[in-house]
């Protein structure tokens, strides 16, 4: 049957084919081999460095690392691509001068005549895989020029958040370190004695040893700090224990005592925090707040606006220099 076919073919080719004595056509100078087998497309290898252990996790070096990757296959696919196209520029012309100079070896009888179309045959395969894979390379090469196109969006998008990330960081150190300085007396001036409040209804005296004058004197008086009260609960955040007092967003938080502004704004766990400095020591804590208005080194009294509660319980500490005390003895309960 492939003997039946081929002879067909001899028959389309047309008698002016059988009186050609030779196969290669006239003034053919040495192309590339059109026999040889097609090139396939392989990814090439990364061009970029390697990357140090340190920065693996790096947005900015990765960014800058898929840069170089891609510059390199877009590189290696253009240069693939040019030589698919050379070779099939090669295996048309030979096909063509094949199929307009009609040349068949009928000298060489009928075996060499099957062989004959067998190349041809081959040459045509060859011509189709090439074209299917010149046409593969430069869709492939466009897409990864796009790709490469937003690279240097992505690195610079990659440094403005290293930036952002670096900031933060220093903001949180900043933080960090204003908050434990708080507690320390050497870092603030000492603040003025307060005179003892009267006795507020709801709140009584735990007697034995106790000063008469300053914060010291308010132990077991103190008032809640939240205006409108709410359900309490004892609870710890960081490294003290204190209560959360359970109130709804937007309840007004209040200082329960006088005192100087040692502290404000967001730390750890405890989020949007005010301490508050009362001399001799003495510290409360506020956490939870959804905003304050406050700033370190100002002065408020007794009931003055500290913030507002937003979705969360406000945690309240009192403190004695580092040391978190019994906040619960504190307001009396």
């Amino acid at each position: 049957m492939r003997r039946l076919r081929l002879v067909a073919l001899v028959v389309a080719l047309g008698s002016p084919v059988l009186a050609q004595p030779s196969y290669a056509p006239q003034g053919w100078a040495s192309p590339p081999n059109p026999y040889a087998s097609a090139p396939t497309y392989a990814a090439p290898a990364p061009a970029a460095p390697p990357v140090a252990p340190a920065e693996v996790n790096d947005p900015v070096a990765e960014a800058e690392s898929e840069k170089v990757r891609l510059e390199a296959e877009v590189a290696a696919l253009a240069e693939q691509r040019a030589h698919t196209e050379e070779s099939l520029r090669a295996r048309a012309r030979a096909l063509y001068r094949l199929r307009r100079s009609g040349m068949l070896p009928v000298a060489g009888g009928f075996e060499a005549l099957l062989g004959h179309l067998s190349r041809v045959e081959r040459l045509e395969r060859m011509v189709s895989r090439d074209v299917r894979s010149s046409r593969f390379l430069r869709q492939r090469e466009e897409s990864l020029r796009a790709e490469l196109s937003l690279a240097d969006g992505r690195i610079a998008e990659a440094r403005r958040e290293a930036e952002a990330q670096r900031a933060r960081a220093a903001e949180q150190a900043a933080a960090t370190a204003a908050f434990q300085n708080v507690f320390d007396p050497r870092m603030l001036p000492a603040l003025p004695v307060a005179p003892l409040p009267p006795m507020q209804h709801g709140t009584f005296r735990v007697h034995g040893s106790e000063p008469t004058s300053g914060f010291g004197a308010l132990r077991g008086r103190l008032p809640l700090p939240v205006r409108g009260g709410g359900a309490m609960r004892e609870a710890s955040r960081e490294d003290g224990r204190g209560i959360e007092v359970l109130s709804p967003a937007g309840s007004p938080v209040v200082s329960v005592a006088d005192g100087r502004v040692a502290f404000a704004g967001r730390y750890g766990t405890l989020g949007q925090t005010i301490v508050l400095d009362h001399g001799d020591g003495h510290y409360t804590l506020y956490a939870g707040l959804a905003r304050t208005g406050l700033a370190v080194g100002e002065w408020v009294g007794q009931g003055a606006l500290l913030g507002n509660l937003g979705g969360e319980p406000l945690y309240f500490e009192v403190r004695e220099g580092t040391r978190s005390v019994d906040t619960r003895g504190w307001l009396g309960l």
